[in-house]
């Protein structure tokens, strides 16, 4: 057993003889750093150093779920989007967002669908930017004439693209991205429900393949 692993079971034993366990945060925390390990040390047997091993095989075999740190992404897009755009407003947030997801690795199955929950959000607030209402009154209102941001005297629309072609392309553009996007999470959420462990998707993805999580959607419907 080499030395870090040696000096790892003391410590275990040292916390075991307090009644505590290894990383674990005691009430008495400030106190604790300044007491030092008792000496000599605990005699360490064969059983110890057989517990400690496995602690550490199961502790590095244990997934890690890494969030999808929302405001930290945003704050990215913020920070490039003009650069890139010539303007931030919520199409080009939208837009900027996506571009960045397409380069930012997936890390795990939670940090995928806090992206796509947050792009598809996005996408709907540029949608009621472009309209004047979200895309749910849009459908209940598809015969009506005009929407709240572009008046016209046609009416008795049959479907939501006939009648965004007819108000102009950014109209058209908005509704075609959100129903996208909208589209696209909905894959990628049956995908977790048929595949919801992580290792399955690394498995897929072989050492060499990096997945970001703007691509995480058609991954396993390729």
């Amino acid at each position: 057993m080499d030395g870090a692993l040696e000096k790892y079971v003391q410590k275990w034993k040292y916390y075991k003889a307090r009644g505590e366990w290894i990383n674990s945060k005691p009430k008495e925390s400030a106190a604790i750093v300044k007491e030092t390990p008792p000496t000599p040390p605990p005699n360490i047997t064969e059983e110890d150093k057989k517990i400690v091993e496995t602690i550490i095989k199961e502790a590095k075999e244990l997934p890690i779920e890494i969030e999808f740190d929302e405001e930290l992404f945003l704050k990215r897009v913020r920070e490039k989007v003009v650069a890139k755009y010539g303007e931030s407003n919520p199409a080009t947030i939208a837009y900027m967002a996506t571009d960045i997801g397409m380069q930012t690795p997936c890390l795990s199955l939670a940090h995928a669908k806090g992206y796509w929950s947050m792009l598809v959000a996005l996408y709907e607030n540029y949608f009621q930017w472009k309209w004047g209402y979200g895309y749910a009154e849009a459908l209940r209102k598809v015969e009506e004439a005009g929407t709240p941001n572009c008046e016209s005297p046609c009416f008795g629309w049959k479907s939501l693209k006939a009648k965004a072609l007819n108000l102009g392309d950014d109209f058209y553009s908005s509704l075609l991205s959100y129903e996208n996007k909208s589209k696209k999470y909905e894959i990628f959420k049956r995908a977790v429900e048929l595949h919801p462990d992580w290792k399955d998707w690394q498995k897929k993805m072989g050492k060499s393949t990096v997945i970001f999580i703007g691509g995480a959607s058609r991954f396993w419907f390729n």
